[in-house]
């Protein structure tokens, strides 16, 4: 199943937060694109330059005339290392999705390479996620509700197939829309965790994780390069102020 980076989710609950956008506007890319390839790579430092490691996993995002995803293929890379470990064979993840759109341009629903549905998109009056059904063979697995106040994201519940309460999260948001907190409780209302996220010119700079309310992680972003559109192409990513990992952001532009 595909990861979601926490910087890609606050992505996702911008577009939650705001007026319906497209995913290149919501991405902030900039230009007319026709296919965006991410790859995400291993790193260390050495001698004090940033070195690049193995290649971890890719994902091709095609895009429609509308600016919207409306096919993606994730491949997770198995790390060669295993090779040499009697009894271990491995091949590649992959991951293919596709997405229906409504005449209004507004995602509806994600399908997996088989064409079963595995997700329903449902829409308020204004035009924002309200629900999202997650769909196990034909079945309903989980169900999410946003909540929202003055047009800003407040809330979110997660729901299981039975329709028992998994957990309450709770957003707090800038003028602009963007998460800048989440905070995870049980069902008994306990904190279990937050993330705080650092926004800044449409770019997501960082973010730290507490577990309760003691800092468990902290993870920053930096940009080193930009195209010729102003669009990010490479991203570094440190964790606890070391490099862990590198992404590359290849856009093709129509």
């Amino acid at each position: 199943m595909k990861l979601i980076l926490p910087a890609l989710v606050a992505v996702l609950f911008a577009s939650c937060s705001s007026k319906h956008k497209t995913d290149l506007e919501n991405q902030g890319i900039r230009g007319n694109v026709s296919k965006i390839i991410v790859s995400n790579y291993d790193a260390s430092e050495k001698f004090g330059e940033v070195q690049k490691g193995r290649l971890k996993s890719t994902d091709v995002q095609d895009v429609n005339e509308d600016g919207n995803n409306f096919k993606n293929t994730y491949t997770s890379f198995y790390d060669h290392a295993d090779d040499t470990i009697p009894g271990i064979k491995r091949t590649n993840d992959v991951f293919v999705s596709t997405s229906r759109f409504n005449d209004k341009k507004q995602r509806i629903a994600e399908l997996n390479d088989k064409n079963q549905i595995i997700t329903k998109f449902i829409y308020n009056d204004e035009g924002k996620v309200s629900v999202i059904n997650n769909f196990n063979d034909g079945k309903l697995s989980s169900k999410a509700k946003y909540s929202f106040a003055d047009g800003k994201l407040t809330g979110l519940k997660e729901y299981n197939a039975d329709g028992g309460l998994n957990e309450n999260v709770k957003y707090t948001t800038d003028e602009s829309g963007w998460v800048t907190e989440e905070q995870r409780f049980t069902t008994d209302n306990e904190l279990k965790s937050k993330l705080t996220f650092s926004i800044k010119d449409k770019l997501v700079m960082g973010y730290k994780r507490y577990i309760g309310n003691k800092l468990d992680e902290t993870y920053e972003f930096k940009y080193p390069k930009f195209d010729d559109h102003k669009n990010w192409i490479v991203q570094y990513r440190y964790r606890n102020n070391e490099i862990e990992g590198i992404t590359e952001r290849k856009l093709i532009y129509k």
